[in-house]
């Protein structure tokens, strides 16, 4: 760890001691929150929860459209230095033992790769939203985000970098409340400072780069007010633009909302002022995935903050071809991927620890046995009203699968289990960024895939 001669007391803070890095639990100020069990069933019903309001009321309490009120000017303080450097860390606040290990590495003068390169910290960390799971509140910001950030960085006696934070669909499951409150007043965090006022920026950098933070809602849309403040940006011809969202939309198809969001931002805030978007950096995907297009321009997609890590195999690794609908004649751009982690052989070969979920979240497997014993029964009742000789013995050899469809449809309880567990299938059905891009053709691909998953069910 650094010597704690780095770290001073903060302005106004009480007494001379300075604040330092803790050394055991003891000296901790938080309680250490274990990884998120995301299949046990408490955990998803409260998200379940939280996700249905914050759909069904988002775009009517929508924070963003008060945030209008509070002014924020593009912020200039990085403008006239020589160079800078800037950290990226998103999809964090899981579990504590991976959210301080990446909140200590970040934290740290340097770090030393093994090629010998030195990379210094960071005058600016961006965090990429979803800064707490499973869902936003001040306790769970508390334990799960802001405690780990200030026990690897307490304080620093000059240079204190800046911390700017875009938040996630995570971040907006209590109407974006507490992530207002802790990013958008002026707080320290540990050694850094929050300066933006709203839930968007636009910080000015030097040589002719803008650092954007784009808010775009639960994926929905982008709001009047955030496209005036960006509208309202001097960009000038050659500017030099990185845009930070929420969402990696360039892999999810033009159909998707989020692609829109990001083609019209590009194609009427940045291209016809000459300024080129250079650099676009999301999380959400929790893995990191480099595409470079043939014209210069990267996309990144870095969410390895301390969350559950993601799959790669299923992103092709054939070219990314971007079109978002410029001027007529102009081509579109193509994207190559350069480096994955964890890479598509290693993917593949994790993907197989799912059949060993019972064994990690063993909960979980109450869920398919409450159904199972539902659908048993509805089953069996039905099956006895039909054969008026008696009750249907399982071992009976007349006893098939045609007699199981008959009891499971023709019974509305049963059949309502069904019409559920099928529409929980699909909801959770997750089609390949190969298949169709189109909505239509994505909705058929997710009912094929919970018909398919649904069937293996009935027969187990």
């Amino acid at each position: 760890m650094d010597p704690s001669a780095e770290f001073l007391p903060k302005p106004g803070a009480s007494g001379d001691v300075p604040p330092v890095r803790p050394r055991t639990d003891a000296d901790l100020k938080f309680t250490p929150q274990p990884e998120v069990r995301w299949f046990d069933p408490r955990v998803l019903a409260k998200s379940g929860v939280r996700v249905l309001l914050s759909g069904a009321f988002g775009q009517f309490l929508d924070k963003r459209e008060l945030q209008a009120e509070v002014t924020q000017e593009p912020l200039t303080q990085h403008k006239d230095k020589p160079g800078l450097w800037l950290d990226f860390i998103s999809d964090t606040g899981d579990g504590f033992d991976p959210t301080y290990t990446v909140a200590w590495l970040a934290s740290q003068r340097e770090l030393v790769l093994p090629s010998g390169e030195r990379l210094p910290r960071g005058e600016v960390l961006v965090l990429g939203g979803d800064e707490v799971y499973p869902v936003a509140n001040p306790e769970a910001y508390e334990q799960r985000f802001k405690g780990p950030y200030e026990a690897a960085l307490p304080w620093m006696d000059r240079g204190n970098p800046d911390l700017y934070a875009i938040p996630g669909n995570h971040d907006w499951y209590d109407g974006l409340t507490s992530f207002v409150r802790l990013f958008c007043q002026g707080n320290w965090i540990g050694g850094r400072l929050t300066r933006q006022t709203r839930s968007y920026f636009a910080v000015e950098l030097p040589g002719r780069w803008w650092l954007w933070g784009i808010d775009i809602q639960l994926d929905s849309y982008i709001d009047e007010p955030q496209l005036k403040y960006f509208r309202a940006i001097d960009l000038k011809r050659e500017d030099r633009v990185i845009l930070c969202t929420a969402t990696p939309a360039w892999i999810e198809g033009s159909d998707s909302r989020g692609f829109k969001n990001l083609a019209y931002l590009e194609k009427t805030l940045i291209r016809p002022k000459g300024a080129r978007l250079m650099l676009s950096l999301s999380g959400d995907k929790h893995h990191y995935e480099h595409y470079v297009g043939d014209d210069g321009t990267h996309k990144v997609t870095a969410g390895g903050g301390g969350a559950f890590l993601h799959p790669t195999h299923p992103f092709a690794e054939d070219p990314l071809t971007i079109d978002i609908g410029g001027p007529s004649g102009e081509a579109p751009q193509v994207f190559t991927s350069v480096c994955s982690y964890p890479d598509r052989k290693r993917s593949r070969r994790m993907a197989w620890w799912a059949v060993g979920l019972p064994r990690w979240n063993w909960l979980f497997t109450l869920m398919p046995a409450v159904i199972y014993v539902l659908l048993g029964f509805s089953s069996q009742f039905s099956l006895r009203a039909f054969e008026q000789a008696g009750p249907i013995e399982v071992a009976a050899p007349s006893f098939g699968w045609t007699d199981v469809l008959r009891g499971l449809l023709s019974n509305p309880v049963s059949l309502l289990v069904l019409l559920i567990f099928f529409g929980g299938l699909s909801g959770f059905a997750k089609p390949s960024p190969r298949g169709p891009h189109s909505t239509r053709g994505r909705i058929a691909v997710k009912w094929l895939m919970a018909t398919f998953h649904l069937v293996l069910h009935i027969a187990a």
